[in-house]
């Protein structure tokens, strides 16, 4: 039995006349050399694991993957072409057709009115008696000031999209409140905030339009709903069947 290495023996604890078997371990040589070479040896490999790591996230760039979920509609770029990295431009083009998204411009005076989840109504000239149905899916703070009169962008989602394609030119309209069979009178009607002219018997000439009496109108307040500009609400104050007067017609009767 030899020793193949050079170095220090330690652990050699069997006595003369021991008894051994195959393969049993019976006593260790020590070498710093051996030492520092198994030391260097894991140096090596943990460098080469890094630099194995590095170049499996330089690959990472290598291979283009889609962000998105969707229809290539242009490819700049075909197999065997060379590029030069993002200096050479887009690859492709992806559309995710599950849905169009358009923004329009809401003036200050009436974004108060606009929030999340309102549907639009959305036609297009290129489609004509066609309208679309869409949702208000952002209003955006961030207005643009022009001749100081401020605009605010309103993000809208068609989802149901039918024959209009990106691009097209379409005209929306934001659908706000909305109140079915219910009392409603001219804007023009009512005056100082919340008050109409109610005619009452006599007060009306036998056209049934102009006013013969006015000292037979009451000036009655009323509590107000919502309105679309030509209609308001009336919610209480007023029993339907009553007529109200608008200006012209008072002003009419009081000349005559």
């Amino acid at each position: 039995m030899y020793a193949t290495g050079s170095g220090t023996v330690t652990g050699f604890e069997k006595l003369t006349g021991s008894t051994v078997k195959k393969g049993e371990t019976l006593c260790t040589i020590e070498s710093e050399a051996n030492r520092a070479q198994l030391q260097n040896a894991k140096l090596n490999l943990e460098s080469a694991q890094l630099s194995a790591g590095s170049a499996a996230d330089n690959l990472d760039d290598y291979r283009i993957t889609s962000p998105i979920s969707g229809t290539v509609i242009e490819k700049t770029f075909k197999a065997g072409d060379k590029v030069d990295g993002v200096s050479s431009g887009t690859l492709a083009t992806i559309f995710d057709l599950s849905y169009l998204k358009m923004e329009m411009s809401v003036d200050e005076l009436n974004i108060g009115k606009v929030q999340a989840g309102q549907t639009v109504e959305i036609t297009a000239s290129a489609l004509p008696g066609q309208i679309f149905t869409g949702t208000v899916d952002r209003v955006s703070v961030n207005g643009t000031t022009t001749n100081g009169f401020t605009s605010y962008p309103v993000t809208i989602i068609l989802r149901d999209y039918g024959e209009l394609k990106p691009g097209m030119n379409v005209s929306a309209n934001i659908q706000g409140e909305t109140a079915e069979n219910v009392l409603c009178v001219p804007v023009a009607a009512v005056s100082r905030g919340n008050t109409v002219q109610v005619a009452l018997p006599g007060a009306l000439g036998e056209d049934g339009v102009t006013v013969a009496d006015p000292s037979q109108a009451e000036e009655r307040p009323v509590t107000l709903g919502i309105n679309d500009g030509t209609y308001i609400q009336i919610t209480d104050g007023l029993q339907d069947g009553e007529t109200v007067l608008v200006p012209a017609q008072a002003a009419m009767g009081m000349g005559g």
